[in-house]
C-alpha cells in the first residue's frame, strides 16, 4: 500500500510539472508574439507617415517596375535599418517622370508650359511698344506746337480781316502755322498771298532764308504752246519789282513772259528779266504795276515838239536830246513787244464788230491776248492775265499768273471781255504757223547764222 501511494504521488508531481512546463511555454510563446508585435509597431513608427501611406496603398505599378507595400515592409523590418533605408528608395521611371503620391510629373510638358508663358509675355511687351510708338507719332503730329489749338500762337502783329483769314487757313499744316506764328518776319503782302493762294505757302514759308535773286527758266517750251507760270515761282518771285516782291506785283511781266515763250518758243526772257526791262522803261506803274503803253507803244500829246526814243535809252533817237521825265513834252517810245520780237496791237471795238468778236478774230490768227483785269471775274485786285488759246467748244484758256483756280478754268469770251480794262494782241512776226498771220509765208534773213531773223530778231527754230 505504501508503495502504490508513492507511485501515485510521483505521477501527480510529473503531471503538475508538465502542466507547469506547458503553461510556461505558452506564456513564453505569448510573450514572444507580444514582443514581436511591439517591435513591429516601433519599426513602423520609425518609417514615418509617408512609408505607412505607401504600405497602405499596396502595390503601385510604374512602367516595368513595382513598388512593394506590405511585403517590402516585412523584409525591411527583419533586415533592420538597412531594410528601412532600402524601403525608402523609389525606383525612378524611364519615361520622363517620377511618382509623387502616385502622380507622375512630366518634365517635357513643364518645359512646354514655360515656353508658352514666355511667348505670351514677349507678345505683351511688343504690343505695348507698338502702342507707345503710335502715341509718340500722334503727339508729334498733333501736339508738336504745344497746343491743341493751332491758332492760339498766331503772332499778335496780324490783325483784322487778315488775322481772321489766317485763322481759317491754319489747321495742321506746319508751314502755314509757322508763318502765322512768326508773322513779324514776313511782309504782310506775302501773308495775304498765302491766304489767297494756298499753293504759294511753301514759297512764303521759305522767304526768310531763300536767296532773293533770279535764275533761268530751264524747262523746254514748244512754239505755239505757252507754259503756265506763276508769280510765286522761286526762280523769280523773290525779285524786287514795282516797290514790292515780284510774287505780289509781277503779274504783268509774268503774263508777258508766258505769251513770248509760247509765241516764239524761246525761254531767254523770264518774268525777272522782263520786270527789269519794264522798270528801265518807266513802265512799272499803275494799278496792275505795268503800263500797257510800254508794251504796245503809244504817243500822247504835249507840245509841238515830239521825241522818238525807240531804243528806250531816254534820249531822242534823231537829236540825241535827253528827254526829261518832267518835261511837258512826251516821248514816243518804241514798244517793249517790238524789242522782244513780237507784234503788239491794242484791241478796240471796230465799227460793226464787238470787242469780243475782234478778240476772237485775233486768237484765230494765232495771237495771245494780254489782258489787264478791272477787278471783277478774275478777282478783286486788278492784274494781268493772258489768253493763250481757244477751246473746241468756243471757251477760252486763260492763264492767270496769280491764281491756280483761274488758270484751270475754261472762260466764256464775253466774261473775259467784261472784266478787261485793256486788251493787247501779241503775235509772232511770222505767225505761229510760219506765216505773217494772213497765210502768206514770210521770208527770213539770217546772214550771221545766229538762229534769229536779222530784221525782227525772231527765233527761227
Amino acid at each position: 500500500m505504501p508503495e502504490r501511494s508513492a507511485r501515485s504521488s510521483d505521477r501527480a508531481r510529473r503531471t503538475s510539472s508538465r502542466y507547469t512546463t506547458s503553461s510556461g511555454r505558452a506564456r513564453s510563446e505569448e510573450y514572444f508574439e507580444t514582443g514581436s508585435r511591439s517591435r513591429s509597431r516601433r519599426d513602423m513608427g520609425s518609417i514615418g507617415a509617408d512609408g505607412r501611406a505607401r504600405r497602405s496603398r499596396g502595390t503601385t505599378q510604374l512602367s516595368d517596375q513595382r513598388l512593394r507595400g506590405q511585403e517590402s515592409y516585412g523584409r525591411s523590418s527583419r533586415s533592420g535599418s538597412r531594410g528601412r533605408a532600402n524601403s525608402r528608395r523609389l525606383d525612378v521611371t524611364q519615361q520622363g517622370g517620377y511618382p509623387l503620391r502616385n502622380r507622375p510629373i512630366n518634365f517635357t510638358k513643364s518645359r512646354s508650359n514655360h515656353d508658352t508663358t514666355f511667348m505670351v509675355v514677349v507678345g505683351i511687351i511688343i504690343a505695348l511698344l507698338v502702342i507707345l510708338v503710335i502715341t509718340l507719332i500722334s503727339c508729334a503730329a498733333s501736339c508738336g506746337q504745344g497746343t491743341n489749338d493751332p491758332t492760339a500762337n498766331i503772332s499778335p502783329t496780324l490783325e483784322g480781316d487778315l488775322r481772321t483769314q489766317v485763322e481759317q487757313m491754319v489747321t495742321s499744316d506746319f508751314q502755314s502755322t509757322f508763318v502765322a506764328e512768326h508773322a513779324d518776319e514776313y511782309p504782310v503782302e506775302l501773308i495775304q498771298l498765302m491766304v489767297n493762294e494756298p499753293a504759294s505757302t511753301s514759297f512764303v514759308y521759305n522767304y526768310p532764308t531763300a536767296a532773293h535773286g533770279a535764275s533761268a527758266y530751264d524747262e523746254s517750251v514748244s512754239r505755239g504752246t505757252a507754259p503756265l507760270l506763276y508769280t510765286w515761282d522761286p526762280r523769280w518771285g523773290y525779285v524786287d519789282y514795282a516797290g514790292g516782291l515780284l510774287a505780289v506785283t509781277g503779274s504783268g511781266p509774268t503774263a508777258l513772259a508766258m505769251a513770248r515763250m509760247g509765241l516764239l518758243g524761246q525761254t531767254d526772257q523770264t518774268p525777272a528779266t522782263l520786270a527789269s526791262a519794264i522798270t528801265q522803261m518807266g513802265g512799272a506803274t499803275g494799278e496792275a504795276f505795268m503800263d500797257p503803253n510800254v508794251i504796245a507803244g503809244s504817243s500822247s500829246g504835249g507840245t509841238d515838239t515830239q521825241h522818238t526814243d525807240a531804243d528806250g535809252d531816254g534820249y531822242d533817237d534823231e537829236t540825241g536830246e535827253f528827254i526829261e521825265q518832267g518835261d511837258t513834252t512826251q516821248a514816243t517810245q518804241g514798244s517793249l513787244a517790238t524789242t522782244l520780237g513780237l507784234n503788239a496791237t491794242m484791241i478796240t471795238a471796230e465799227p460793226g464788230y464787238s470787242v469780243t468778236d475782234t478778240m476772237n478774230g485775233e486768237i484765230t490768227k494765232g495771237a495771245n491776248i494780254l489782258i489787264q483785269t478791272s477787278g471783277g471775274a478774275f478777282g478783286a485786285t486788278p492784274h494781268w492775265v493772258v489768253v493763250v488759246a481757244a477751246n473746241s467748244d468756243g471757251s477760252l484758256a486763260v492763264y492767270d499768273p496769280t491764281s491756280t483756280s483761274n488758270s484751270l478754268h475754261a472762260w466764256d469770251p464775253s466774261t473775259v471781255v467784261n472784266d478787261a480794262s485793256t486788251l493787247i494782241s501779241l503775235t509772232a512776226p511770222g505767225g505761229t504757223d510760219g506765216t505773217d498771220g494772213s497765210g502768206t509765208t514770210q521770208e527770213h534773213v539770217d546772214e550771221d547764222g545766229d538762229g534769229y531773223d536779222d530784221q525782227t530778231g525772231e527765233y527761227l527754230g
